[in-house]
């Protein structure tokens, strides 16, 4: 289990310090931390900013093209990664998909299935 879990650091409750040298003093000790405040929803969008950022890392795109019959496949792409789009081609359906780095092993074991786009690094 050497995957790191990456961290942030949230001030939470800011708007109960109402001391703006306080305030001023808790960034300044902490400039990596988000002052954030679920009542007012100070720093709320800074720290879902930071959370999406953080997601996706995990996610590549990839094209992956499947007979259109092969009901089994089509429902594992759907399951397991966000369709951008889907078309039908030369007999087969065509699907650009936003997947999960470790998901890509899902779609590779359907035999019908093959990823046409090598996943980014």
């Amino acid at each position: 289990s050497g995957a790191r879990v990456p961290t942030a650091l949230v001030l939470n409750k800011i708007d109960l310090v109402e001391d703006a040298g306080r305030r001023k003093a808790l960034q300044a000790g902490h400039p990596e931390a988000i002052l954030a405040s679920a009542a007012t929803g100070e720093g709320l969008d800074a720290l879902l900013e930071l959370v999406e950022a953080h997601m996706a890392k995990d996610f590549v795109e990839a094209e992956v093209a499947i007979h259109p019959e092969n009901g089994k496949a089509i429902a594992a792409v759907e399951r397991s990664s966000k369709v951008l789009s889907r078309k039908l081609s030369r007999g087969r359906m065509i699907f650009r998909v936003k997947i999960r780095r470790r998901d890509v092993a899902v779609l590779e074991r359907e035999g019908s299935v093959r990823l046409l786009l090598a996943p980014s690094s």
